[in-house]
């Protein structure tokens, strides 16, 4: 059985958040985006909401986060090289965001990392899992 993950964020702009996925070229799914909220399609089973923060107050109980000050997630994606990496990344700080840390190469893996101007963290990577070494 198939279960699609919608990954929902909260934004206190939601114009300013889609004008941000836009540049990074990442789709904005218009069926289930308006002035409230931006649905991102990341593949065709994981969408990103980015929910203005009273409609993501609205679903929880709990007191919503203020992501420029404290994390509860990372936002992870994987790419096909290091390259691939490196251009996203840049995207990302040419759109406005800030470089969470410096580019990492362990050989086997390369990450980078950013936050969006909601402060949300993101995480990126390329991995050749062949070239793991042995797990200790």
């Amino acid at each position: 059985m198939s279960h699609p993950l919608y990954l929902n964020l909260p934004v206190t702009d939601v114009a300013r958040a889609k004008r941000f996925v836009e540049a990074l070229g990442l789709a904005v799914d218009t069926t289930f985006s308006n002035e409230q909220a931006t649905c991102v399609r990341l593949n065709d089973g994981v969408m990103l909401m980015l929910l203005a923060r009273p409609l993501f107050q609205s679903f929880t109980k709990k007191d919503v986060g203020d992501p420029m000050t404290s994390t509860q997630h990372f936002i992870t994606l994987s790419f096909d090289s290091r390259e691939a990496v490196d251009d996203f990344h840049q995207r990302a700080v040419d759109a406005g965001a800030t470089t969470e840390h410096d580019a990492e190469d362990s050989g086997f893996m390369y990450q980078r990392g950013f936050n969006d101007p909601e402060g949300h963290q993101w995480g990126l990577f390329w991995m050749d899992a062949s070239q793991m070494p042995p797990a200790a």
